[in-house]
């Protein structure tokens, strides 16, 4: 299941955060769906979670926790980077970076494609009640209700998380899972851990191309070549880089960051290096994952057995030069390896 992004969900957790506090869940609304409720969080079941206080919402890696008072079921929604949240008579929070859904607020309600409606009452400054809709019209999230969510999955497959404290992931282990793998470096980050991946959660594309820039990474360096300053330079950067894109809005993170011109091409002449001069922001692809990454500034390890040091050993194809290692100014690979 494509999933969100960290950023993306801890700030749609926070936005909702802001508006639930004091209110009691007294009505669920849900739309039958085998496929995104799973076993145990049918319809007939939610009564057990009705006419409880809610606390918050709380975010485990992508997964989002409905905290309530009480004894009973907790719901856990798993959703997908297809999804949506919107609270009644506002604009919809995409769980997606590159979402932008249209919206007015004559649409009808409830928004076409809800699974889960939470109707709750009004709150303790006499606020009227509202309504929060979880919508995914691919139908690729999963919604579950769990005794004690944190002992079952799908939250107790989560190992590390990038702002939890108490699921911080050390250092030293980050360094030794990462130093074990002959893989792109890229790879082991986004994968989970029973993909070969390093068991850090809520990171994705985006999140990993902008701490491996941070990081002065190539993101194809397999994980074995890496020497131990530089593991931690990239955790260090991976928790920089959540934390900050977590609490901002995407127009609002730092100039120098490579997310902003990872889609606009136009923009990208405007991103200088530290001499003055254009950097080349290039796009590379193997086995399906897409990467973006400053040609100047992230230049790839040579294996000891790569000499002369060429392109097809990048991407691994023997026959033609892989049009995605083109780019405006590219040089010659033998030009840029690493001194």
């Amino acid at each position: 299941m494509p999933r969100p992004e960290l950023p993306e969900v801890q700030r749609i957790v926070t936005s909702l955060n802001e508006v639930i506090k004091g209110r009691e869940l007294i009505q669920v609304s849900t739309d039958p769906d085998n496929d995104v409720f799973c076993s145990g969080s049918g319809p007939d079941v939610w009564d057990e979670v009705m006419r409880r206080q809610m606390r918050s919402f709380v975010r485990y890696g992508s997964l989002i926790l409905v905290d309530l008072e009480g004894g009973g079921s907790t719901p856990v929604l798993q959703l997908s980077e297809f999804a949506l949240v919107q609270i009644r008579g506002r604009s919809p929070m995409p769980l997606s970076i590159g979402m932008n859904p249209k919206w007015n607020p004559r649409h009808p309600w409830p928004p076409k494609g809800w699974k889960l409606r939470l109707h709750l009452g009004p709150n303790a400054g006499g606020k009227p009640g509202m309504e929060i809709a979880f919508v995914d019209p691919r139908r690729s999230s999963r919604i579950y209700l769990c005794r004690n969510p944190l002992q079952e999955r799908p939250i107790n497959m989560i190992e590390y998380d990038p702002l939890i404290p108490s699921r911080a992931m050390p250092p030293e282990l980050f360094t030794s899972r990462l130093l074990q793998k002959q893989r792109s470096v890229k790879r082991i980050l986004i994968e989970d851990p029973e993909n070969g991946g390093i068991g850090l959660a809520g990171i994705g594309d985006w999140t990993v191309d902008e701490a491996l820039f941070q990081a002065r990474v190539h993101p194809m360096d397999d994980g074995a070549m890496l020497d131990r300053e530089t593991c931690h330079r990239i955790l260090e950067k991976i928790s920089y880089v959540c934390k900050i894109a977590a609490a901002s809005e995407p127009e609002d993170y730092p100039e120098f960051w490579l997310f902003h011109y990872r889609s606009d091409k136009k923009k990208r002449k405007s991103f200088l290096l530290e001499n003055d001069l254009p950097a080349t922001i290039q796009t590379i692809e193997s086995n399906g994952m897409k990467s973006f990454l400053v040609k100047e500034l992230q230049l790839r390890l040579a294996k000891p057995e790569e000499t002369p040091f060429c392109d097809k050993q990048i991407l691994g194809s023997p026959r033609k030069r892989p049009r995605e290692e083109s780019g405006i100014g590219a040089e010659p690979a033998a030009q840029r390896r690493r001194v």
